[in-house]
């Protein structure tokens, strides 16, 4: 494979940059997530069917390949923990009906603990508010085979407020453009304020 994550240290005083260590992925990632332990998720881009996890020093410690038993889900590039880091939620769909799922995982093993409807197709990026509630940007995009877009006139991308322990919806936001996919997200605050 061409594609390859790795763990890196920058030295800007000296202007170089390290690799402390790195292993073959076996597709293209798209999203990465440092962790606090110094390890690092990278999720497959859509439609992926990995996560794993890089150690500290970018060794595999831990790898999920979604077969068979997952039916029709596929991963859809992003994966965010819990403010306690025990809990993964990654963004899924599922490809015969198109319909977006945030699978909670436990984080140590990968092992699925629910399941929650992300009331929306193509979810993308997926953020943990302060109350520990999940945020999850639907792009809307209906996909055909080899993840062609589709039926551009039915987009329906929106933001979802789920519930980070029980995932019902607290709340759903649509731009007024319909043609406006929804993907990426980030935090800010105001200057002065933490």
């Amino acid at each position: 494979s061409r594609y390859r994550a790795g763990v890196l240290r920058a030295d800007p005083d000296r202007g170089v940059v390290e690799i402390l260590g790195s292993a073959e992925l076996p597709g293209r990632a798209h999203g990465l997530l440092a962790e606090r332990d110094g390890s690092l998720l990278v999720v497959a881009v859509r439609p992926g069917q990995w996560l794993l996890r890089l150690d500290p020093q970018g060794r595999v410690a831990r790898q999920l390949v979604l077969d068979e038993t997952a039916g029709d889900r596929r991963f859809n590039g992003h994966v965010v923990a819990s403010a306690d880091g025990t809990r993964l939620y990654s963004t899924e769909t599922d490809i015969a009906s198109g319909a977006g799922w945030i699978t909670v995982r436990d984080a140590g093993s990968f092992e699925r603990l629910a399941e929650w409807p992300t009331h929306g197709i193509e979810p993308h990026d997926v953020l943990i508010d302060a109350e520990g509630h999940l945020l999850v940007a639907n792009g809307g995009i209906l996909r055909a085979a080899e993840d062609r877009k589709r039926d551009l006139d039915r987009m329906d991308s929106s933001l979802v407020r789920l519930h980070g322990l029980r995932g019902e919806r607290l709340g759903q936001w649509r731009v007024a453009d319909q043609r406006l996919s929804l993907r990426h997200m980030v935090w800010s605050a105001a200057p002065g304020t933490t």
